[in-house]
């Protein structure tokens, strides 16, 4: 006997098999590419493939179309599922300074310097020192991974009226352009998104790449009341050393980790504290680069600084 196609014979299982040969054999392969997405979401989509298989071989003409619409919704769901298991979250996310106005301290537009230089001597001893503990490519977090325990962070807190002074000691091999700034905020309310900061002043336009700073170069940031805290930024390549201008719109590294753009609070860190106790001073270390790049070398010697803090007269 023949329905709608199928040769029908006693056995109903060798019926299954007769009526539909061919449909079984790419219903294998469909089956195999569900076993392919299983193994990525740990989808069973299997039996819903086998109802397929037995609904064709009893009703092949009147649910053919329904069942083709069918397997088409399931693999936009397989795919949906597993575009949504498999994806990552992100390493770093964009922090957008949007709000925040920006200013400089005189400087001259074509050699990038502060207007206003002061010298400071650093001695041999010191920038010994420095090229010890940051040796240029060396990841410090391997070799120094105690200066990121210390949940210190570079900002300054004014206890009395004082000036406020930052020195220049030294740059690596970056090929960044890369400027440094401060903020201000009232100490007893630390930012804790771009919104807080209200203005970003430029101390060094280019304190990287083809600097004129030299070692010892200070510059004094201003006045300062007690209730201020002082926070520094590192703005990745804001020099533009062709047009001899500022980028506000690069990549800012901030002294306090939680403005910084990565999402690992292990690596959101971009300045660390090094203490020099034979002179007294705390050293800043910047590293330039996004510490999610591979680019990135961790070796927190693209700018170095210290600040001084002098009692108002």
């Amino acid at each position: 006997m023949k329905y709608n196609g199928c040769t029908h014979e006693k056995n109903n299982f060798k019926l299954k098999r007769t009526c539909c040969k061919q449909k079984t054999s790419l219903l294998c392969t469909n089956l195999h590419f569900s076993r392919l997405w299983q193994s990525f979401c740990l989808l069973q989509y299997e039996p819903l493939l086998k109802f397929e298989l037995n609904v064709l071989c009893l009703f092949p003409v009147t649910t053919k179309i329904f069942i083709m619409k069918t397997k088409n919704y399931v693999l936009l769901l397989i795919t949906l599922f597993t575009l949504n298991a498999c994806k990552k979250d992100p390493k770093t996310k964009p922090v957008k300074f949007t709000t925040t106005s920006y200013e400089s301290l005189p400087y001259d537009n074509n050699s990038a310097l502060p207007n206003n230089l002061l010298k400071d001597t650093i001695s041999q001893e010191l920038l010994s020192f420095i090229n010890t503990i940051l040796p240029d490519g060396k990841n410090l977090t391997v070799s120094h991974p105690e200066l990121f325990k210390n949940p210190a962070i570079g900002d300054i807190t004014i206890t009395s009226p004082s000036q406020v002074f930052i020195t220049y000691v030294s740059g690596g091999e970056s090929l960044n352009a890369n400027s440094v700034a401060f903020y201000t905020y009232p100490t007893d309310q630390p930012p804790t998104t771009p919104k807080d900061i209200k203005t970003i002043t430029y101390a060094f336009p280019n304190a990287g790449h083809l600097t004129g700073l030299k070692s010892g170069d200070k510059v004094k940031l201003g006045d300062f009341n007690v209730g201020t805290s002082i926070g520094f930024v590192l703005m990745e390549n804001a020099w533009d050393t062709a047009n001899k201008t500022l980028n506000n719109d690069a990549v800012h590294f901030c002294s306090n980790d939680a403005l910084n753009p990565e999402v690992d609070p292990n690596l959101k860190k971009h300045a660390v504290l090094i203490s020099y106790p034979a002179e007294n001073k705390v050293l800043v270390g910047f590293e330039d680069r996004d510490r999610t790049s591979p680019l990135c070398d961790n070796d927190f010697n693209d700018v170095v600084i210290y600040c001084t803090v002098v009692p108002s007269p």
